[in-house]
């Protein structure tokens, strides 16, 4: 039986060469009857009354191949310069290169896959259908040759039915440019990498280009910019982009790799450079899509990344209503300042099925809450936004989250403990090559390199230095020119977050009788009102209890100390029937002990009888003072591992854990016999337990050993297992 390899090429043969030779001649190239080659072009033709068939006056295919290859081997070359080459007119050239997609893209769409702006002809159409219908009979082999005949494939949804291996590299390389969120970050750049070798060893440079663009955008969501520079002055060298414009090259991919170019510059702290990317982006923007509302968003998106907020608006105000768009803007009144309003709009965002959107949103809801001078909630937000955002994701927003989060501990006086987290983080930016961010966290912390230019500096960063002359100087007017500064940038959320980090300027002007301009409730804030008394305790063994930082009591009766600690972790406020009912259930006056208990807690903690008071009218004891506990911050400290885990990165994550474990020093909740403390033990307990167990597995799975062993041992020396 004749081979079914050997059928698919003799028929494919007639298709290409129709009119140009006999059956009879080419059943004898085959070495086939006449009769058996009928038989095999009927049988194909039956597939389809459409199939489609080359034009009488279309170049034969070798001259096409040897044009199309021309083409991309030299991407620069115009139509007078083939002209000259070829001896065939510019229309006949210029239809070859529409019909392999390299020329005659739709007018003023920009996109970063290059198959959303290509035309596919009627073959295409054809081709595709027929593919479609020997797929569903199961002809799978015989439907790929027909697909690797096709000059273009836009198809995404018959594309992923296919197996790479029956692919040819046109085929695998528009694949993978469609199915570009179906794969994880770092495989999707490996993948691009290896396609974009194999298509310059053959000198398809612009095939190359376009595969390379997918890797750049893979590289810059991993925050990689020393790597996405690298790959982008090797793709302006194959394609020759040394001019601002070049007419002849694809107009979307130009605009994609300066776009991509701006990026990796800010990443790396060369914000000039950027600003020139800018001003070139802007150009081709309004010449070439100036009605292309993606192409507008995405230059509204570097001038974020460059931090020139301002700007950004601007854009982002000139493209239509989508949830994306809906979403920048949303985040764009954060930053100006105007939580109220962003808030709102937040609310009417319909909740969608994306975990890094999600994330995205939760920060911006902490950002508005951290204005608004409420850090407690502004935490629970970012800590869901480190739990939502998934693996590689989660390194795009490590720096915002884990700087907003340490404004937080800032805000609540807890300077020392948010300055360990600003500097925890570092070695994972230093390592993706974030220069931009860690510069910023290094003017935070305390001096920044000193070789970085002013013109490098982004407008934060000048905010930064601002406060910080200001909380040199002391000094009213430079205070008041970094206000003016940020309101006239529109980064007046960072003026608020670099304020908790200098708190000594808003302590001066208060002190003078000065007025900050800034709101109540901000001001009211911990980090400035230093006669507000900032407790934390310790539960996590033998108690504890810190007023201001320093220790005030070891220890108190067990009902005081269950009480104390119930207010810290249920947000200040117990029910009063509640309360009576887990403490003195068989009591017929608990009111009357409870006030005495009262009594003895206020005495020993230095709390006055309006920070911790009985409200009658909503029937709570209420506690005003702010009260942190070393459980929350094994919590929150345990969450922050799960993520960095998350992402791939096992140093971090473990260094997290076992400072989240070290915070354990005996049994919790120790001859406490109520209700609340005997469930809140177990509960505790439990959840160390669980922790230990999964992450020493972990541990096994990646062969650490030694940590898997010490942890199993530390649980048995201090008698919690």
């Amino acid at each position: 039986m004749l081979s079914y390899r050997k059928r698919i090429a003799a028929v494919v043969e007639w298709q290409r060469l129709n009119r140009k030779i006999t059956q009879s001649d080419l059943a004898e190239k085959f070495k086939i009857s006449t009769r058996t080659l009928r038989r095999w072009i009927r049988s194909f033709r039956s597939l389809s009354n459409n199939w489609y068939r080359r034009p009488w006056n279309r170049f034969d295919r070798e001259v096409e191949d040897v044009i199309v290859a021309q083409k991309e081997a030299q991407p620069w070359m115009n139509l007078e310069e083939a002209e000259k080459i070829f001896g065939i007119t510019k229309r006949g050239i210029w239809s070859v290169w529409k019909r392999f997609g390299l020329a005659g893209y739709i007018k003023g769409k920009f996109s970063f896959c290059f198959l959303d702006y290509l035309s596919p002809g009627k073959e295409v159409s054809y081709g595709l259908e027929i593919a479609e219908r020997l797929l569903k009979e199961g002809k799978v082999r015989y439907a790929t040759r027909i697909l690797n005949q096709l000059p273009i494939c836009t198809s995404k949804e018959i594309l992923l039915k296919f197996p790479d291996r029956l692919l040819n590299l046109r085929r695998r390389i528009e694949k993978t440019a469609l199915s570009f969120e179906k794969i994880p970050l770092n495989a999707l750049a490996i993948k691009c990498r290896k396609l974009r070798a194999e298509a310059e060893q053959q000198s398809l440079f612009i095939l190359a280009a376009r595969i390379g663009l997918v890797e750049a955008i893979a590289l810059d969501r991993l925050g990689l910019y020393q790597q996405l520079l690298k790959l982008i002055r090797h793709l302006r060298k194959i394609l020759r982009m040394d001019s601002d414009w070049m007419r002849s090259l694809d107009p979307s991919l130009q605009l994609s790799i300066l776009l991509l170019e701006g990026s990796a510059y800010a990443g790396l702290m060369e914000i000039g450079k950027a600003k020139e990317n800018l001003k070139i982006c802007q150009k081709i923007v309004r010449t070439r899509f100036p009605e292309s509302d993606m192409a507008m968003e995405n230059l509204a998106a570097l001038y974020t990344t460059v931090q020139m907020f301002k700007e950004a608006r601007k854009w982002y105000q000139m493209v239509g209503t989508s949830p994306e768009v809906r979403f920048r803007l949303i985040n764009m009144e954060a930053l100006v300042g105007n939580y109220d309003r962003a808030l709102k709009n937040l609310s009417s965002i319909e909740v969608v099925n994306n975990h890094f959107i999600m994330a995205q949103l939760l920060i911006i809801r902490a950002l508005c809450y951290i204005g608004k001078g409420k850090p407690d909630i502004a935490k629970q937000n970012l800590l869901l936004s480190l739990e939502m955002a998934k693996g590689e994701r989660l390194l795009n927003i490590i720096h915002t989250s884990t700087l907003l989060l340490a404004s937080c501990y800032a805000a609540l006086r807890k300077e020392k403990y948010a300055r360990m987290l600003i500097r925890s983080y570092n070695p994972i930016l230093r390592r993706l090559g974030n220069k931009r961010d860690l510069f910023l966290r290094y003017l935070i912390m305390g001096s920044p390199p000193t070789s970085l230019k002013t013109g490098n500096l982004t407008p934060p960063m000048e905010l930064c230095l601002l406060i910080k002359k200001a909380r040199q100087t002391l000094s009213i007017n430079c205070y008041r020119r970094a206000k003016q500064y940020a309101f006239s940038k529109g980064i007046v959320s960072h003026f608020h977050i670099f304020l908790l980090f200098f708190p000594e300027v808003i302590r001066n002007l208060l002190k003078k009788g000065k007025n900050p301009g800034l709101s109540r409730s901000f001001l009211k804030l911990p980090i400035f009102r230093t006669e507000s008394p900032v407790y934390h305790i310790k539960l996590l063994g033998p108690i504890r209890i810190y007023r201001n930082g320093k220790l005030i009591r070891r220890g108190l009766p067990p009902k005081g100390a269950a009480l104390i600690i119930h207010l810290t972790l249920r947000g200040g406020s117990l029910p009063l029937q509640d309360l009576y009912a887990n403490f003195w259930p068989g009591s017929k006056n608990p009111r009357r002990t409870l006030s005495h208990l009262l009594v003895f807690i206020r005495r020993n903690l230095r709390l006055t009888s309006a920070e911790l008071y009985i409200s009658s009218r909503f029937k709570k004891l209420v506690l005003k003072p702010v009260v942190t506990s070393d459980y929350q911050l094994f919590e929150e400290t345990i969450i922050r591992s799960k993520g960095l885990l998350r992402a791939g990165e096992w140093k971090s994550a473990k260094a997290e854990f076992l400072r989240a474990i070290r915070l354990f020093r005996g049994l919790p909740l120790e001859k406490m016999f109520d209700q609340w403390s005997d469930e809140l033990q177990r509960a505790i307990l439990n959840k160390l337990r669980s922790e230990i167990k999964h992450f020493t597995s972990t541990a096994s799975a990646r062969g650490d050993y030694l940590t898997a062993k010490k942890l199993l041992g530390w649980l048995s020396i201090h008698k919690l297992c």
